[in-house]
C-alpha cells in the first residue's frame, strides 16, 4: 500500500496537464515533513511554473536544509533545486539567502571534498539578476577561489559568464592569461571565448600567448574569440596557418564547421583558402562534411568542386 508521501507525488504527476492546478498543489507539499521526494518534485514543478506566493515558503525551506552545516543537504542539491524555484519570484530582499548561498563551501566525508559548487553557481546567476554590483564581486571571487569542480569548470564557468554580462572583462583576462598552462582548461576557454570587446592588441597577444600551446579547450576558446570579436573577424592569417600545420583532427573539424557556417564572408573564403591545397586524406574528409552546412558562397563552391576532383588524396 503506498504511502501518503508517494500518493502526494503520484497526485502532482497526474496534474501535470493543469498547471496551474499542479503548481498549487506544489505550494502545498513545501515542507520538510513531506518527505525529500515529495519535496524535490514540488520544486521541479515551481521551477517551470513560478509562483509569488512560494517565495516564503522556499526560504524556509531553504533555512530547513542549510543547518547543522548542510548535514541535512549533502551535496547541496536540494538547496541548489530551491533557489532555481525561487529564481523568477526572487527579490533584493533575499539577498541574504543569496549571499549565504554563493559563499557556501561543504566537505563531507567520506571524501572530504568539496561538493556546494552547483549551490554557488545557483546563486551567482539569480544574484546577477537582484543585485549586479555585489554579484560582480563575488563572480570575481568565484573565478579564482580554487574550487571550481575539474571536469566541468563549475562554478566558475558561470562567474565568467556572470563578469561578461556585466561587461567587467579585466578579471577575466586576468584569469585567462594567468592559466594558460594550468588552472582549468574549460574556464579558460571560456574566458577567451567572453573577450569579445578586448582591444585589438590585446587580442593580437592572446594569439601569441595560446595559439601554439598544447591547452585544446583554451584553443577553442580562442577560435571562438577571434571568429566572434565584436570588431569582426580577427587572426584570419593565424586560422589559414592553424588549419594547414594541425594534426590535431578534432581541433581541425570544430574549426571547419565553424568558419565553414561563419556569416562572415572573410572567414568562409579564409577556409576556402586553407583547403584549397590540402591533401590530407582525414583533413579532405572533414572539409567535404564541413561545406555540405556552409551557405551559399561562391569560393566554398569552388573549394566543393576541387574536393570532389580529389577524392582520396595522396597521403593519410
Amino acid at each position: 500500500m503506498r504511502s501518503g508521501k508517494k500518493e502526494s507525488v503520484s497526485k502532482l504527476a497526474a496534474l501535470r496537464h493543469d498547471s496551474p492546478a499542479q503548481a498549487a498543489y506544489a505550494l502545498t507539499l513545501l515542507d520538510a515533513k513531506n518527505g525529500l521526494e515529495a519535496v524535490r518534485a514540488a520544486l521541479d514543478v515551481l521551477a517551470k511554473h513560478p509562483q509569488e506566493a512560494a517565495r516564503p515558503k522556499l526560504r524556509a525551506l531553504y533555512e530547513h536544509y542549510a543547518a547543522h552545516n548542510g548535514t541535512r543537504d549533502v551535496g547541496a542539491y536540494t538547496r541548489s533545486a530551491i533557489l532555481k524555484a525561487l529564481r523568477s519570484v526572487a527579490r533584493p530582499a533575499d539577498t541574504d539567502i543569496l549571499l549565504a548561498a554563493v559563499t557556501t563551501y561543504e566537505f563531507p566525508p567520506p571524501a572530504f571534498a568539496e561538493e556546494a559548487g552547483l549551490l554557488r553557481g545557483v546563486a551567482l546567476v539569480i544574484l546577477n539578476e537582484v543585485d549586479e554590483q555585489l554579484a560582480r564581486y563575488f563572480a570575481t571571487r568565484l573565478l579564482a577561489d580554487g574550487y571550481a569542480e575539474r571536469m566541468s569548470g563549475e562554478p566558475a564557468l558561470t562567474a565568467a559568464k556572470a563578469l561578461a554580462s556585466q561587461e567587467e572583462w579585466l578579471p577575466i583576462y586576468f584569469y585567462a592569461v594567468q592559466n594558460a598552462d594550468g588552472g582549468q582548461p574549460e574556464v579558460t576557454a571560456e574566458c577567451l571565448r567572453q573577450l569579445t570587446a578586448a582591444p585589438l592588441p590585446v587580442v593580437h597577444e592572446l594569439i601569441k600567448q595560446f595559439g601554439a600551446g598544447e591547452n585544446l579547450p583554451a584553443l577553442v576558446g580562442l577560435f571562438d574569440l577571434l571568429l566572434q570579436h565584436r570588431s569582426g573577424p580577427q587572426g584570419i592569417d593565424y586560422l589559414i596557418d592553424f588549419l594547414k600545420t594541425t594534426r590535431d583532427m578534432d581541433l581541425y573539424r570544430y574549426l571547419c564547421m565553424v568558419m565553414a557556417t561563419s556569416p562572415e564572408a572573410s572567414v568562409r573564403a579564409a577556409l576556402a583558402a586553407a583547403g584549397r591545397f590540402e591533401q590530407a586524406r582525414a583533413k579532405l574528409e572533414i572539409l567535404r562534411d564541413a561545406l555540405v552546412l556552409a551557405p551559399p558562397d561562391p569560393a566554398l563552391a569552388e573549394l566543393s568542386d576541387h574536393l570532389a576532383s580529389s577524392r582520396g588524396g595522396r597521403r593519410g
